[in-house]
Order: structure tokens, then sequence, then C-alpha cells
């Protein structure tokens, strides 16, 4: 065996975690009003049938379609700022970033579902 030792993946410094953070919570607000708007728009067209049959009466569809937007939109948002190259640079893997943008999303959610 040698004594190199294998390269891992770097924790995400402080300063853009923070930042992560605070955009994760602006774009959960972002996703949650797209998809409740999409539901609305879809109930009022074709009556509550339909919006039903759309979340199969399961408010829990309506969280897993936010939370999907939500990351989509974090990594939308580390290309548009072009910190992909940075993040990798100081050797932060993008789905790790993708991930701690999603937290404030996945904690919303979860709080959400919980006072339902």
């Amino acid at each position: 065996m040698s004594d190199v030792p294998s390269p891992g993946v770097m924790r995400i410094p402080v300063r853009f975690s923070r930042t992560l953070l605070i955009r994760g919570m602006a774009i959960w607000a972002l996703s949650r009003l797209m998809v409740q708007a999409l539901y609305m728009v879809i109930a009022s067209n074709s009556g509550n049938e339909t919006a039903a049959a759309y979340t199969n009466g399961n408010p829990i569809i309506l969280a897993g379609w936010t939370l999907v937007l939500a990351a989509s939109l974090v990594r939308i948002d580390l290309h548009r700022r072009h910190e992909v190259a940075l993040l990798n640079n100081l050797g932060v893997v993008t789905s790790h970033a993708i991930l701690l943008g999603t937290v404030p999303a996945v904690v919303m959610e979860v709080v959400m579902t919980m006072f339902r």
C-alpha cells in the first residue's frame, strides 16, 4: 500500500454554506409558490376532481414536486452565478452544494407536512 492519501471531497467553506442556505430559503419560497400556482390553475380550469387526481388526494405529492423544483432551481442558480467552477476548484462536488441548497426546502416541507 502506498502512503499517498486518496483525494477526498472537501467540506464546503462556511461562507458558501451560509450563502447556499440563505439562497435555498428564497428558492424554496419561489418553488412553493410555483407549485401552488400550478395546482390552483389546474383546479380552476378543470374542477376539483382533476386537481385531486393531480395529487391523488395526497398533499405530500405537492411537497415532493416542490423539492424536485427547488433542487433544479438551486442547480440553475449555481450555474447562473458561475459558482460551480469555483466550488469544484475548492474540491467541492456540485451535488453536495445542491444538497446543501435544498436543505431549507426539505426542512420547511417537513414542518408544513407535520402541521397540516
